[in-house]
């Protein structure tokens, strides 16, 4: 049978299975079902490893944190019924009705403390873990300098949970809501025996849905309402659909042909989705920078200055597709730090001018500069034209200014990194960009560049706050600018194409997961 043919057949089984399913005792409900594509597969559904959107969208729909997003976006009880805050200490107590999805096991305040103190060990490896060095002794018990009974979190009882912070966070309930802080059974963990999150046999939900099939094989899984949720905003739909298209453009068809309600795909389809009646929610959580290797050149040590130099910024803005952005800094324009829009409360970097005749002077006074250029390659990401246009650009200019004669190449992202680390890549276009949309974990994946005065603990420290913490950000920004090795290029967005059919989409504030329990069709 046709591979194509299978995966469809499969899909559409899958969803019949899971209305079915939840049609069972759930009379009183409509009993819709909805369809979501993104384009990355499922590698785990542990929670505290989860970094992909496919990822994020399933754990953030099968369990529950202390708190929630509502229907409106903003903070509020979830696995909490109410919360006290008295100085640095949050009192969180739980709701008495909650059972994990095995229908017996009580969810506890020892679940809470379980799952926020795996997530900051540091055999976790827990891509999110920054989020929650705001914790006290967070970065220490990570950092392996202390052991994780020093964590500020305490179970009281069964029902009582306290959260000690080191210092106050404007945004720390919103940070409860992320999935790495999501509870674990320590019993259920330990009976996988190394295996949890890995297929739906070993992971033990609290949720508003069930994970019902998840089917690695063709490439979806199946989620229907849980029958045991007892929590303040239990599932609209009865069942989601959630499918992985590696090829964004079989996404944009699924969604014209009426297969799909919901899909994360590339944003060249924005004018062909919209044009046909699709609502498009952008989030601008990457940037892309061009990096220029000190060793560029070989011996004649500074020439990947003239380069940098020779940047016309507003060439590049001019030819930047409508769904692209100029970039203002290394942080892209809609990231968060401490509650708040980065970008706006830090403002823009002071970006260099254009200056030719300074790139002029530094070609000029390089012996054989143009056989220094020969040979070197411009890469840019692989899959999608825009940046081999900007890459272009880039090109042209140097080769029309400094009569330097430079290749341009896409490959993938991987790639590329590893050519950088060892030498073999000298020039490069590259997105930074973050699971949940923190600003200082854009800025720390600049550290495998080693460049001198950069910080890592300035920038994700937890004993930073207001203004002073903003103003850290932006001097590290500051600092890669003027290394002259990195010059900001453009801010990307996520985006979440949504049919004329379907309402009420509420995507977290990095647009990275959605919470489908609140998505429902206006027609049925």
């Amino acid at each position: 049978m046709n591979q194509k043919w299978r995966k469809t057949i499969c899909v559409i089984l899958s969803i019949l299975l899971c209305v079915s399913l939840c049609a069972c005792g759930q009379d009183n409900f409509d009993e819709q079902s909805i369809t979501l594509h993104t384009p990355e597969d499922i590698q785990s559904l542990d929670p505290q490893l989860a970094s992909t959107k496919a990822e994020l969208i399933a754990v953030a729909n099968c369990f529950e944190g202390l708190m929630v997003l509502d229907a409106d976006g903003n903070v509020t009880t979830g696995a909490a019924k109410n919360y006290q805050k008295d100085g640095m200490t949050y009192t969180f107590t739980l709701r008495d009705d909650m059972t994990w999805s095995d229908e017996t096991t009580p969810v506890t305040a020892q679940d809470f403390v379980f799952g926020l103190t795996r997530a900051l060990l540091p055999q976790t490896q827990a891509p999110m873990a920054s989020a929650l060095f705001c914790i006290e002794n967070a970065q220490q018990v990570y950092d392996g300098e202390l052991s994780a009974d020093q964590l500020g979190v305490r179970a009281v009882d069964d029902m009582t949970l306290t959260v000690t912070l080191s210092t106050d966070r404007p945004d720390f309930l919103e940070i409860l809501t992320y999935p790495v802080a999501m509870p674990c059974n320590s019993a259920f963990f330990d009976s996988t025996n190394g295996r949890y999150g890995l297929d739906d046999d070993s992971l033990l939900t609290n949720g508003p849905f069930d994970l019902r099939v998840w089917n690695t094989e063709d490439d979806y899984l199946s989620l229907s309402r849980s029958g045991t949720y007892n929590g303040p905003n239990p599932a609209v739909p009865a069942s989601v659909l959630l499918g992985f298209d590696r090829e964004e453009k079989d996404i944009n068809t699924n969604l014209q042909i009426g297969n799909v309600d919901i899909g994360y795909t590339d944003n060249t389809y924005t004018y062909t989705l919209t044009d046909a009646g699709f609502t498009c929610q952008s989030f601008y959580n990457t940037t892309y920078y061009l990096y220029l290797s000190d060793q560029l050149g070989g011996e004649n040590t500074g020439l990947y200055r003239a380069l940098f130099y020779d940047i016309d910024s507003s060439l590049i803005t001019a030819n930047l597709p409508s769904y692209l952005k100029s970039a203002t800094g290394f942080i892209s324009s809609d990231a968060a730090a401490l509650g708040e829009n980065y970008r706006e409360a830090a403002g823009a970097l002071d970006l260099p001018d254009y200056d030719l005749q300074a790139a002029l002077d530094i070609v000029e006074n390089t012996e054989n500069a143009a056989n220094a250029f020969a040979g070197i390659t411009l890469y840019y990401p692989d899959g999608n034209e825009d940046y081999k246009t900007i890459a272009n650009i880039l090109a042209q200019k140097w080769q029309s200014d400094l009569n330097a004669y430079i290749n341009t190449a896409a490959d993938s992202v991987s790639n590329i990194q590893a050519n950088i680390e060892s030498g073999e890549c000298v020039l490069a276009i590259l997105p930074v960009s973050s699971s949940d949309n923190r600003a200082n974990n854009q800025l720390l994946q600049f550290q495998s560049y080693q460049i001198s005065g950069f910080e890592a603990a300035a920038i994700s420290a937890s004993d930073s706050t207001g203004d002073p913490y903003i103003q850290t950000l932006k001097e590290t920004e500051q600092l890669l600018l003027d290394t002259e090795q990195f010059y900001p290029l453009f801010d990307e967005p996520v985006s979440c194409f949504v049919s004329a059919k379907t309402a009420r989409v509420v995507l977290s504030n990095a647009g990275n997961y959605m919470l489908l329990k609140y998505v429902e069709k206006s027609e049925k």
